[in-house]
């Protein structure tokens, strides 16, 4: 997944909902890269992780308050991770709404998301999850945000059949 969002990458990377840091521990740490989650289970394993690395910051958001959102923003991050994360998200609008306010002017968001909503069933209901998306449907929502689709990819379509 690093290899396939690697070109998208700039130098000001914050990633929202890091979990355990299997994604965070390989990005690039160039200018800033701040992972977050608001698990403190999992906040305590990225300090873990990250505590000998002055490159990194670790840090509770919570995208689903826009107060979060700003205080980051400030900081201005050319590059948003957010890799299933709006698949928790009540209020996936304004989740990316917040996202949106987290990147200055001509950055990129990165987003993964699980596909085919036809799909969604009681494995996704018992792991926490309000929906799945097709292509078209979040990139509506991502245009109503006025973010513009640079690029998009399915991840994973062999796995349909078993699911």
């Amino acid at each position: 997944m690093i290899q396939v969002v690697q070109p998208f990458l700039g130098d000001r990377i914050i990633e929202v909902g890091a979990g355990i840091g299997s994604i965070s521990r390989h990005l690039p740490k160039r200018e800033k890269l701040v992972v977050t989650d608001i698990d403190p289970t999992y906040l305590e394993l990225l300090y873990n992780i990250f505590r000998d690395d002055d490159r990194v910051e670790v840090a509770e958001l919570d995208i689903r308050h826009r107060e979060d959102g700003e205080t980051f923003g400030a900081l201005g991050f050319d590059t948003v991770l957010c890799l299933n994360v709006l698949k928790h998200m009540d209020d996936d609008l304004t989740a990316l709404d917040n996202l949106k306010h987290l990147l200055k002017p001509g950055g990129r968001l990165i987003v993964l998301v699980p596909q085919y909503k036809r799909l969604f069933g009681s494995y996704d209901e018992a792991a926490g999850h309000c929906r799945r998306y097709n292509a078209d449907e979040l990139t509506q929502k991502l245009h109503q945000m006025n973010l513009r689709v640079v690029w998009s990819r399915n991840f994973n379509s062999l796995a349909i059949p078993a699911w």
